[in-house]
Formats: C-alpha cells, structure tokens, sequence
C-alpha cells in the first residue's frame, strides 16, 4: 500500500511539473529565405521507468535539431552532414550551426 502511495504522489509530482510545456525558437536562414519557429517541446518517458524528459526533435531544412531538457538543463545538438554541434548547459540555451550559407539557430529559456 505504501509503495502504491508513493507512486501515485511521484505521479502527481511529475504532471505538475510537465504542466507547462517548453517552447524554443528555431531561427533558419539562407540567401533565398529566413524564417522562425516557435516549437513546444514534448514530453519523452523512458520505457519501463519513472523517467521523463521535454524533448524537441525536429528537421530544418537540411538541419536536424535535437535538444533535451531535464531538471532545468539542457543538452543540445544541431547537425547537418558531417558537421554538428553539442551543448549542454543550465538556464538558458542559445546553440548555431552554419553550413555554407545556412544556418540554423536554437534557443530555449530557463524553465526555472
């Protein structure tokens, strides 16, 4: 009885939490076109555990946009061919990659 307690209370926990989904932008810019894009990030649960994480997974033009925030902290990455870019960071999130001519830009609030 005890652990199911728990489990319920960790639940409601992890709902209150989740309530307010992240949004990043994602800026892209080439000679023929710029634009931006706010994006809410979605909840991911890890198979089989208590874990849960927001995560933005998108293509942008020739870009693949991948950041994950848990506990306030981002972990990033933009790639594009065989260029790419990582960061991990607390609070707010800024992460570029340029390629020739184009580039894409991500940034994301503190959340906390």
């Amino acid at each position: 009885m005890k652990s199911l307690v728990v489990s319920v209370v960790m639940s409601l926990m992890v709902s209150v939490a989740m309530a307010a989904k992240p949004v990043c932008a994602i800026e892209y810019r080439s000679p023929a076109h710029t634009y931006d894009v706010q994006v809410e990030m979605a909840v991911e649960v890890k198979e089989n555990t208590d874990l849960a994480a927001w995560v933005l997974d998108r293509q942008v033009e020739k870009f693949k946009v991948r950041v994950i925030e848990v506990d306030g902290r981002y972990l990033a990455n933009l790639s594009s061919g065989d260029m790419s870019v990582h960061a991990e960071t607390e609070g707010d999130l800024s992460l570029s990659l340029r390629k020739r001519s184009e580039q894409v830009t991500v940034t994301c609030p503190s959340s906390y």
